[in-house]
């Protein structure tokens, strides 16, 4: 975004936190929701590449009844590509981003493992 860096560069020793930096940020042009982003793909070395590579795997988080028949759907409809109910070192190069995520908000939080450690939840009636 050009002009932003020097927005960011000059106002990042005035922020007593990160809440304040973010509205120190703020424009008409660029919303909270924006800036938020932007910082984020900054923390975590998201480059334009990243997010424009095909998709070959989903994360599934949650399901019910119909949507285990739904993923069934999917898996013959879209056979090229893999629904993860799990993460593990097999799958987790997918998901790389998320976990570098994961890890900063751990570090922040205090918490440990916080993600990747939880099962699908199923819905069941």
């Amino acid at each position: 975004t050009e002009g932003f860096e020097n927005r960011l560069k000059s106002n990042i020793y005035e922020a007593t936190d990160f809440h304040h930096f973010v509205k120190l940020l703020k424009t008409k042009r660029y919303t909270y929701t924006h800036i938020q982003r932007l910082l984020m793909n900054v923390l975590l070395n998201i480059k334009p590449t990243d997010v424009t590579s095909n998709i070959h795997a989903v994360k599934v988080l949650a399901m019910n009844d119909r949507g285990r028949q739904y993923l069934k759907h999917l898996k013959t409809a879209f056979p090229e590509r893999q629904y993860i109910t799990n993460i593990n070192k097999s799958n987790a190069h997918y998901f790389t981003n998320e976990i570098k995520a994961t890890h900063i908000y751990n570090a922040i939080s205090g918490q440990q493992q916080t993600d990747f450690n939880t099962p699908v939840i199923q819905q069941y009636r």
